[in-house]
């Protein structure tokens, strides 16, 4: 039996369980990290590479001064 934990009515979808509310923040949390990995490997990355990818230092580094939620 699963527990339903809220029900979205405007949209007719049946209400989460916990395993699928888990996961979505298991997923969410890894976007995350990918994201945090990623700017942190580009602050290391010498700028021959940079002009490879097409950015300048100020498009590194304001890439690299997001915090990890942000797109």
């Amino acid at each position: 039996m699963t527990t339903k934990i809220a029900q979205v009515e405007h949209r007719n979808q049946p209400a989460m369980t916990w395993r699928q509310i888990f996961h979505k923040a298991a997923v969410v949390m890894n976007h995350w990290q990918d994201r945090h990995h990623t700017r942190q490997h580009l602050q290391d990355m010498p700028e021959y590479l940079l002009r490879d990818i097409g950015l300048d230092k100020q498009e590194r580094q304001d890439e690299v001064n997001k915090y990890f939620w942000q797109r």
